[in-house]
């Protein structure tokens, strides 16, 4: 369950893809699939795998918008820092990733590279 437009995980806001804004109607995508993606993308993410760093990601921590943002998988269960909906979560995650790629070029080449919109 990926978005048409940007190949990202379907989570929708609004009814829209939360990363490109594209239209969408496919259901939420699952948590791993989430988090794996984001590993990939970010360019300053910090991914966490399993024992002995073995495995698929089970977690991953970025700093954007000098905000700290976690997500990980604990019982099959995602768990969000800041606590807020998943869809909310992204939002804000890229909303904060925005505000960095004004002055980082690494930011703003990944951010418009994966097809997501800028806030």
């Amino acid at each position: 369950m990926t978005c048409a437009v940007c190949s990202a995980p379907a989570f929708q806001l609004d009814g829209a893809c939360v990363f490109c804004r594209s239209p969408i109607d496919s259901g939420p995508a699952p948590a791993a699939d989430l988090i794996a993606y984001l590993a990939l993308r970010l360019p300053r993410a910090r991914a966490r795998k399993g024992v002995l760093g073995r495995g698929s990601v089970r977690g991953v921590t970025v700093q954007a918008g000098g905000e700290p943002f976690s997500a990980r998988l604990r019982k099959e269960q995602l768990e969000l820092q800041p606590e807020l909906d998943v869809a909310l979560w992204i939002d804000r995650l890229l909303a904060a990733l925005s505000r960095d790629a004004v002055a980082e070029p690494e930011i703003r080449e990944a951010v418009i590279h994966a097809g997501w919109r800028l806030r």
